[in-house]
């Protein structure tokens, strides 16, 4: 009988598993810095045995990073370049500032200019868990949340008053509109048909004003409300602040990550970011 297709690409991955002990280089997964740095992080979260991974850049002698990894999280990791920070030890930095500088560290090496090799080594000695280092899903998480699946670290722009969130909402909405406190469109994307018109903008507008002062004691301001739509696969959020409101439809799987832009959008503005 024909070889299930599932069988097949689970030996495959055992094949390349197997080939972790075997030198030489090859290309990292992807032809984008987006699929690229997926291909890392899910190497991460794949890695049981210890094993140490060494990136090159194209035609490079010198490794641009080494990572070493280990049921499924990453231990450590070398500076990308002279003016990316090393990973803090344990007894020098929080774990928020070592997930940071590890999550910045893989955003710039996927974001590399040209071709990206791994070489793959076998780690036979026990590996010292001073720390618990870094999971798949603490790692994509914070990528997912700072945007760097998508933008280059230190190339997030903020090109409007909600510290970039408008603008960088858009790949997650399929509409947005964006109205100032006196009911007024001042920006909108996405489908026509699931857009505010003038009348609608300024009946919301109407609501906002006679909701404030409940809103404001039950969510406080800048908040952000979200509700499923009428169709089941969407969802609608409210973004309001004291100077406008943003109204948006997305996909329900958007909905985490639109709510976590935000809350980055907005920690980016009150640190004067």
């Amino acid at each position: 009988m024909a070889l299930d297709a599932a069988i097949i690409a689970l030996l495959s991955g055992i094949e390349a598993l197997g080939a972790g002990g075997v030198s030489g280089r090859r290309k990292v997964d992807g032809t984008s810095p987006q699929d690229r740095l997926q291909a890392i992080v899910k190497l991460i979260g794949d890695t049981v045995l210890p094993r140490s991974y060494t990136f090159f850049g194209d035609e490079e002698t010198e490794p641009l990073a080494t990572a070493t990894v280990a049921s499924g999280r990453m231990l450590g990791l070398s500076p990308f370049d002279a003016e990316t920070p090393a990973i803090p030890e344990p007894e020098a930095g929080t774990r928020d500032a070592r997930l940071a500088v590890a999550a910045r560290t893989l955003a710039k090496l996927a974001h590399f200019k040209g071709k990206l090799t791994i070489e793959t080594s076998v780690i036979g000695e026990d590996i010292a868990a001073e720390d618990v280092g870094q999971t798949e899903s603490e790692l994509r998480g914070f990528l997912a949340e700072r945007d760097w699946f998508r933008d280059e670290p230190g190339d997030e722009g903020h090109a409007d008053e909600h510290g970039g969130f408008f603008e960088r909402a858009k790949r997650l909405t399929s509409a947005q509109t964006q109205i100032d406190v006196n009911g007024r469109i001042t920006d909108a994307s996405g489908e026509e048909t699931r857009r505010l018109d003038t009348a609608a903008a300024t009946a919301l507008n109407k609501e906002i004003a006679d909701w404030k002062s409940d809103i404001e004691e039950l969510a406080g301001m800048p908040c952000m409300i979200m509700r499923q739509a009428r169709s089941e696969d969407n969802v609608v959020s409210l973004a309001l602040t004291s100077d406008d409101h943003v109204l948006a439809v997305c996909d329900r799987a958007n909905a985490p990550e639109l709510v976590a832009l935000w809350g980055r959008s907005q920690k980016e503005e009150s640190s004067g970011q």
